[in-house]
């Protein structure tokens, strides 16, 4: 239990602080891509150094749609 409210808080300690700097500066859709990222980091890192899990095909597939979701989404769009 304390290993599971360990992973959260670190995922929260980076997204929440994100979400209430941020909030001025970037679109809320540039938020809360950001904030996938970083749970799609949390979530794929721990069991992999932690477990020693392998990071499957499509986890890596969908690691690899949220970095071009980011980039489609700082760039702006004019």
């Amino acid at each position: 239990m304390l290993v599971s409210w360990g992973t959260a808080f670190f995922e929260y300690y980076f997204a929440v602080p994100a979400h209430r700097t941020g909030c001025g500066a970037d679109l809320g859709q540039q938020l809360k891509i950001l904030h996938e990222v970083i749970t799609m980091a949390v979530l794929a890192v721990f069991p992999a150094y932690y477990l020693g899990e392998e990071l499957l095909w499509n986890s890596r597939a969908a690691s690899f749609c949220l970095i071009a979701a980011v980039g489609f989404i700082v760039i702006p769009a004019r």
